[in-house]
């Protein structure tokens, strides 16, 4: 049987297309960047669709949602809507799997104050060693896939209607690779199968704020580990509450 070492240049290519694609996306070369982008998180689907649910799994999938992040950033500065929404999708799905409350914003505070008795250490460009992996971290990226697709269902809710049945994460058994690409890309978090796109997008701003201010209430300087999803969390609060 296959272990995680037989798939682990999986990993390296990811991480190394990864990087040329920020490496091209900032010598302007969009069209090319694109193309790693894409490719970088069909490395990272397809090592986690072959490799069991490890702590290690769990580190690639954390790398996977926030390169999903940034793959939506720069689809979006592009007006790509298709790229932006399959690269949000992907990363909610890589996130939520990633994510220790099991998508349950009220065991936020359970979870971060539970010891970690073995420590995973996190992915990064280069490759070397990343830092630990933080269940913060982690909850984190979570909050940021929801933010993140809220936003874009908002600007983009008819761009968004999926030509097949949206698939709610984790269901469905084993499939292709093809219909498993497939599925990533119109991936649901499991209580939004059967919704609308606009009734998705208000759960997904409630959801992502909610894990925003319990993880707050716990260190107020979290918020470094949203990135620049930081930036769309006061409107999203302020549609939220309209």
């Amino acid at each position: 049987m296959a272990t995680a070492r037989d798939h682990e240049y999986l990993v390296s290519g990811a991480l190394a297309r990864w990087e040329r694609a920020r490496a091209l996306a900032a010598d302007g070369s969009n069209g090319r960047a694109s193309h790693h982008y894409i490719r970088a998180q069909g490395m990272f689907l397809c090592y986690v669709s072959r490799v069991p649910r490890t702590p290690e799994t769990v580190a690639v999938l954390y790398a996977f949602g926030n390169l999903g992040l940034e793959s939506v950033r720069f689809h979006d500065r592009l007006g790509s809507a298709r790229g932006a929404l399959s690269s949000a999708r992907m990363s909610l799905a890589a996130a939520h799997s990633a994510d220790p409350t099991g998508g349950d914003p009220s065991r936020v505070g359970e979870v971060v104050g539970r010891a970690d008795t073995r420590p995973v250490f996190q992915r990064v460009l280069g490759g070397r060693p990343g830092p630990p992996l933080s269940a913060q971290a982690r909850i984190a990226t979570a909050a940021a896939a929801r933010v993140q697709l809220a936003d874009l269902i908002g600007r983009y809710a008819a761009r968004d209607e999926l030509r097949e049945p949206p698939w709610p994460i984790g269901s469905g058994g084993t499939v292709s690779w093809r219909r498993e690409c497939r599925r990533w890309r119109r991936a649901v978090l499991p209580a939004c199968a059967g919704l609308d796109r606009e009734t998705e997008g208000r759960r997904m701003a409630a959801e992502g704020l909610r894990f925003h201010d319990e993880l707050r209430a716990l260190s107020p300087d979290y918020a470094y580990l949203l990135g620049s999803v930081r930036d769309l969390l006061p409107g999203i609060r302020r549609e939220n509450r309209s």
